[in-house]
């Protein structure tokens, strides 16, 4: 093989950067779009990064000639390529279990049903706003018959930061309903800590089986506006689509109240 059939047939430098450099900018673009987008749009990047390193390793005649080089040239695009997304990935705001049954019935001293959902930030990377939406699935289900609760060691003060809102915790929330009428709970919290979880209790006093579902919402990297207002506390909402936001009902959890595990409902001027 004359050099200049050798140099063609091998790739060259812009080939390579085409192949590592450019799903890597797309990537680091990929970290500053919201919970719903990025992981979606770093995966794609991942893919075209595996199939751009792939099939320009195996354009090298030393690497295509032996089954043993392309394998393991395959292996180390792959390496490379999850070493990067894994790097790059957005914070993961993770809320288990996803849904829980109620079958109805209550025990022998009268005892009501309760489920606890943990709602934990799996990243390195201080969180913000982190949300959480527990959906009733049964229309029929009736406000007086669920009550929402966030244990003592999950209500941290608001006013840690020196807001001066100590009696707050730094966990809110609304009640909603979406348009085919499911009860929503619309919860937030200010601020999470790398691998810290918070506990939200469900308790239901119906008769009939009862189904609770719970999906995360929105969550920031960057520290959002929360305003103070008597006994209520404002924050930035970030409904579902399919919420219908004008019939909500604000709540709130006070650090050291122990009826209904610290929940409050504001008045409403």
């Amino acid at each position: 093989m004359s050099e200049t059939t050798r140099q063609k047939a091998e790739p060259t430098r812009n080939e390579w950067m085409s192949a590592l450099v450019l799903p890597l900018v797309f990537m680091l673009i990929g970290t500053k779009l919201n919970a719903d987008s990025g992981p979606l749009w770093l995966a794609v990047c991942g893919l075209a990064m595996v199939w751009g390193l792939i099939a320009t390793a195996i354009r090298w005649p030393w690497i295509r000639s032996s089954a043993l080089r392309t394998f393991g040239s395959v292996i180390l695009s792959l390496g490379i390529t999850l070493g990067l997304v894994w790097y790059f990935w957005i914070p993961t705001l993770n809320v288990f279990p996803g849904h829980v049954k109620f079958d109805g019935s209550v025990g022998a001293l009268g005892s009501n049903q309760t489920y606890e959902f943990t709602l934990k930030n799996s990243s390195e990377h201080d969180i913000f706003s982190a949300e959480v939406t527990l959906k009733v699935e049964d229309t029929n289900a009736s406000i007086h018959e669920i009550e929402i609760g966030v244990p003592k060691d999950s209500r941290i003060p608001l006013g840690e930061g020196g807001r001066g809102a100590e009696k707050f915790a730094d966990i809110n929330g609304f009640r909603c309903r979406s348009p085919k009428t499911n009860l929503l709970y619309n919860m937030s919290v200010e601020k999470m800590r790398p691998q810290e979880s918070r506990h939200i209790l469900v308790t239901y006093t119906g008769k009939t089986p009862l189904v609770v579902s719970a999906k995360t919402e929105f969550f920031s990297r960057e520290p959002q506006a929360v305003r103070i207002d008597g006994d209520k506390v404002i924050r930035p909402a970030h409904f579902d689509a399919e919420t219908d936001s004008a019939g909500c009902f604000p709540f709130g959890f006070m650090v050291d109240a122990a009826e209904y595990n610290g929940m409050f409902y504001p008045k409403i001027n």
